[in-house]
C-alpha cells in the first residue's frame, strides 16, 4: 500500500529530434515545481521497470511538443525522461533543494488527457531500455577464450550503456 508524500520532483525529458524553444537548452527541457503524480513499477524479476508520471500545470504549446504517439504498436519515439526527487534541506537558514535520480528510460507514449478539462494533466508512459528489448540485435562472436567483460562491454556499446567490470572467462561461443 503506497503514502502520499510531498517531495521536488524534477522531469528532464530529451527530445530525440527537434529542439526546444520556450525552456531547456537545445534538445532537453526541464521540468519542475508542478504539481505531479508518478507511479514507478519495479516488478524484478523477467518484467521490465514501467513508470506513468502525470504532470499538471503545462502549457499547451509544450504539451504539444511533447506529445509521442509512436505508429507503431510497442515502438518507440527516441525521446527519453529522467525523473529527479527530493526534499528542501534547511542549513544555515538557507533552503537548498537535494535531489537523486530515481528513474530513467524511454518514452513510448506522451499526450494531454482533456478527458477531464480544465484539470488537464499531461501523461508520460515510459519503461526502462525497451529499445534493447524490441530492436534487433546483431550476434556477438569471439574467437577462443573471452572474458565476460569483454562481452558485456559489446553487448552495453550495443545498447548505448557502460557495463561494470567483470573477469569470469568463458569458452568460445556465439551470443
Amino acid at each position: 500500500m503506497g503514502s502520499f508524500v510531498q517531495r521536488l520532483i524534477r522531469f528532464d525529458i530529451e527530445l530525440k529530434d527537434g529542439t526546444y524553444t520556450d525552456q531547456g537548452k537545445n534538445n532537453v527541457v526541464t521540468i519542475q515545481n508542478v504539481r505531479a503524480n508518478v507511479v514507478i513499477d519495479f516488478a524484478g524479476g523477467s518484467t521490465v521497470t514501467n513508470a506513468q508520471a502525470m504532470i499538471w500545470g503545462l502549457d499547451k504549446k509544450l504539451m504539444d511538443k511533447l506529445t509521442v504517439f509512436p505508429p507503431i504498436a510497442n515502438s518507440l519515439s527516441g525521446n527519453k525522461i529522467t525523473i529527479s526527487i527530493g526534499d528542501i534541506v534547511l542549513r544555515n537558514n538557507q533552503e537548498t533543494a537535494k535531489t537523486g535520480i530515481v528513474y530513467s528510460g524511454d518514452i513510448f507514449r506522451a499526450y494531454a488527457d482533456y478527458s477531464n478539462a480544465p484539470d488537464v494533466p499531461f501523461v508520460i508512459e515510459t519503461t526502462v531500455n525497451m529499445a534493447g528489448a524490441i530492436n534487433p540485435a546483431k550476434p556477438i562472436s569471439e574467437e577462443g577464450s573471452v572474458t565476460v567483460g569483454v562481452l558485456a562491454d559489446k553487448v552495453a556499446e550495443y545498447l548505448g550503456a557502460r557495463s561494470e567490470e567483470h573477469t569470469s572467462e568463458l569458452q568460445s561461443h556465439s551470443f
